[in-house]
């Protein structure tokens, strides 16, 4: 059985397992296949400020998640959506302030896409998260048979949460793009990404002035929203405090998916040992599984 811990590979035989991939790939898509064979996964990242490196660190890193959940499921597609703010559309297409890549199978299409991406942006303040949601309910091609999953990669929310959703230029409520991706079988994983000594006061406040702190209240806010949207669509609330965790998490959330968890945890602590942060983020994936 092939391990699905990450292993050094060398540019060339990526690009020849990936072009291998591609063309067993093909030839599924003649075979009828039954419900459920097919995973869908989108993946949405923050590009602005501090967010930037998180996208950069995934996208550099396509073609590795790519192989690692293609060893154990070979048929899923993957969607790439950077995202920024509100003003930051000349960023993207002038209209849009994201860009999608749609639903692929081979990195290599889509890699110089994600590359003319920059670290650029900031806009209205908070992110355009409610057009994105929009664009997931209603323009992304979902299959009806797939499993889907959204993994949502940021440090702030959108409009409606922090202020009002007037504060949206297009008024998208994002409650109500939330529920229509609940109604279509979408899971959204939520990867809150903030430093660890605020995680620590989070889960064990030092005394009750700590949830008084301005600053305590409005990240109490924004981690409530990425909780809420993982309940409701019955996904996973994940803190991320190390950026050098995202990748095998990452491949952690498709392989939960697919039913590869247990094995994927296994194979990566034998390999190479699970720093602290790293497995209890694989453990509250694991949960209720």
């Amino acid at each position: 059985m092939k391990s699905l811990a990450r292993r050094p590979v060398s540019k060339q035989s990526l690009i020849k397992g990936l072009r291998d991939l591609t063309g067993r790939a093909r030839n599924r898509d003649k075979i009828i296949r039954r419900k459920g064979d097919l995973l869908q996964i989108a993946f949405l990242f923050d590009t602005t400020g501090s967010m930037y490196s998180f996208f950069e660190r995934c996208k550099t890193a396509i073609a590795e998640i790519v192989r690692r959940v293609a060893e154990k499921h070979s048929y899923c597609q993957f969607c790439y959506v950077p995202y920024k703010n509100h003003q930051d559309e000349r960023c993207f297409d002038g209209t849009h302030p994201f860009f999608s890549t749609g639903f692929f199978e081979n990195p290599l299409d889509i890699q110089g896409q994600l590359d003319r991406i920059g670290n650029s942006g900031g806009g209205d303040g908070l992110c355009a998260l409610e057009d994105v949601f929009h664009y997931l309910a209603t323009e992304l091609k979902w299959d009806r048979q797939a499993t889907k999953a959204v993994v949502m990669i940021g440090d702030m929310p959108p409009h409606g949460v922090l202020d009002s959703i007037g504060k949206c230029p297009h008024e998208f409520d994002y409650k109500l793009e939330v529920e229509a991706l609940k109604r279509m079988g979408v899971k959204i994983y939520s990867v809150f990404c903030f430093d660890d000594g605020l995680y620590r006061i989070m889960i064990n406040p030092l005394d009750g002035r700590t949830g008084e702190h301005p600053y305590f209240c409005r990240k109490t806010k924004i981690a409530s929203f990425y909780q809420w949207v993982a309940e409701l669509t019955s996904g996973k609330f994940l803190p991320l405090t190390d950026i050098d965790d995202l990748v095998d998490l990452l491949v952690g959330i498709c392989m939960k998916e697919t039913g590869h968890l247990d094995e994927f945890i296994k194979e990566l602590s034998a390999l190479k040992g699970l720093a602290p942060s790293k497995k209890r983020l694989l453990l509250e994936l694991k949960a209720g599984s």
